[in-house]
């Protein structure tokens, strides 16, 4: 498969500005903090992290592009309501190919997805213990609940059943 971006000299690549202003710039590392980024993004471990210089043009151009020539892979945006993922994450050979010479090729680790595909950032990890705890208190509440009613049917079934029996006879002095 041909590479994605444009190859322009040493470790440079183009790809078309989405607002039509000529074509982007992109050097190497720059790419590989933008995959970094985008996969940090898609395992949901970007909270902590800085957002590369460029990454939200980089990423209309890419998007923008991908969609025009009828492809699926899509780098991840970041909005306000969280990243929306639209395809699988590209790998830096589908951007660039594999005519980098292993010298000049950066020493990038993607984090690799968590166990299941998502990660908790520290928003969800919060939310979900909130919820937890929601639940316990909950379920502590329906047991005491349950446990007063069945004690207050007991004591009136008790009551009940005492009032129906006729008294014996006492004894007279």
């Amino acid at each position: 498969m041909p590479p994605i971006l444009t190859c322009t000299g040493m470790c440079r690549f183009t790809l078309p500005h989405c607002l039509g202003n000529g074509d982007m710039l992109v050097v190497l590392d720059m790419l590989c903090a933008y995959l970094e980024h985008n996969a940090s993004l898609r395992s949901g471990m970007a909270a902590n992290r800085a957002n590369p210089v460029g990454y939200g043009d980089f990423v209309l151009s890419f998007n923008m592009m991908q969609t025009t020539n009828g492809l699926v892979s899509c780098i991840t945006e970041e909005s306000s309501k969280g990243p929306h993922i639209g395809g699988p994450s590209p790998s830096l050979t589908d951007l660039v190919g594999e005519d980098i010479p292993p010298a000049l090729q950066p020493n990038t680790t993607n984090p690799p997805p968590p166990e299941g595909g998502r990660g908790i950032n520290p928003c969800w990890a919060e939310l979900l213990e909130e919820a937890l705890c929601m639940n316990i208190e909950t379920t502590k509440w329906q047991r005491e609940w349950r446990n007063r009613s069945i004690s207050e049917r007991k004591a009136a079934k008790c009551a009940r059943h005492t009032a129906s029996i006729p008294p014996t006879n006492l004894p007279k002095d």
